[in-house]
């Protein structure tokens, strides 16, 4: 299963991602958490010292994964050819979450049954020159490639807003869920992600997650602002979880005992219901690819890549 979780800066996607993450870790499943965020605190909020030069979007590391996806490929020239919509074809090596797999081995870190990745944030020579989409490619690299078996788990948090649309990350996921506060900020941003969500073909699988609720009036707020069927549930403040927070302390699988668990096996069934078939989503993949290449700068930069699309590749 391939879950996100979205929404406005602040709203507490990295506090989710990592509790959904130690849901998972506590009933012994195989998961990997990507941080994803320009800002990042998933590590943090698991008592995790990651070290920096592990981040995926650093120049080097970006090309030695990119080498290691290409592997025995005829169909990606070099890593100067891959680019952000490139999908695996025969010959390639993918990722799997397996402790052997060099993508695992090399920048992950790992917690218990699973791992953790981050994306990485702005380095010094991108301050003024550089956007943080550009970051972001190599996670839908990795995603593209990505073969994961029956009980496996990729989680991201997500960087904050609606910039998964600007490029193939709507479309990697089984579903999307997007973190809401009781405010009219974030159910603006519930608004603009149902509409793209709508355009992009995605609606059915964005599913809307309360938190931060005090009372009654806060989750009768949310539920009133959100359509038929995209309110799953909330999660409400926890003085427990503030004060770990306040200290510094890590969240561990304990924090459960404080915490409604309930909605963390809703998030579960929900995805694993609206799981899907890695090959369907490939052909959805190959036509953000064919889209993104006939822009003029890509065609004149590399060429026609079309032909990067092996029609006899099967997950």
């Amino acid at each position: 299963m391939r879950i996100a979780f979205v929404g406005k800066g602040g709203s507490g996607k990295s506090t989710f991602s990592a509790l959904f993450f130690l849901h998972l870790i506590k009933n012994n499943h195989n998961v990997m958490c990507f941080d994803a965020d320009l800002n990042i605190h998933v590590p943090q909020l698991l008592g995790m010292d990651f070290p920096e030069k592990k981040s995926l979007s650093s120049n080097e590391n970006t090309k030695r994964v990119k080498e290691y996806l290409i592997g025995e490929s005829k169909k990606i020239a070099s890593p100067d050819y891959f680019q952000k919509t490139t999908p695996p074809s025969r010959g390639v090596n993918l990722f799997e979450l397996t402790p052997e797999n060099e993508i695992i081995a090399s920048f992950t870190e790992p917690y218990s049954t699973g791992y953790v990745a981050i994306v990485g944030t702005y380095e010094e020579d991108e301050i003024g020159r550089s956007c943080y989409h550009t970051n972001l490619s190599i996670l839908e690299n990795i995603l593209t490639f990505a073969k994961l078996q029956d009980e496996d788990w990729i989680i991201t948090d997500m960087v904050a807003g609606i910039d998964a649309f600007s490029n193939t990350l709507h479309k990697q996921y089984d579903a999307l869920f997007l973190i809401v506060e009781p405010t009219q900020e974030s159910i603006a941003v519930y608004d603009q992600y149902k509409k793209l969500a709508q355009h992009a073909g995605i609606n059915d699988r964005l599913y809307v997650v309360g938190n931060k609720i005090e009372d009654e009036d806060d989750e009768q707020f949310i539920a009133e602002n959100i359509d038929d069927g995209h309110y799953v549930g909330s999660l409400k403040k926890s003085s427990a979880l503030k004060k770990l927070r306040q200290k510094g302390d890590p969240l561990t699988p304990d924090i459960f005992s404080y915490l409604d668990e309930s909605l963390f096996e809703k998030l579960t069934e929900i995805s694993k219901r609206m799981k899907k078939d890695p090959n369907t989503r490939l052909e959805e993949l190959y036509q953000l690819h064919l889209k993104y290449i006939d822009q003029d700068y890509i065609r004149n930069t590399v060429g026609d890549l079309s032909t990067q699309i092996d029609e006899e590749f099967e997950f």
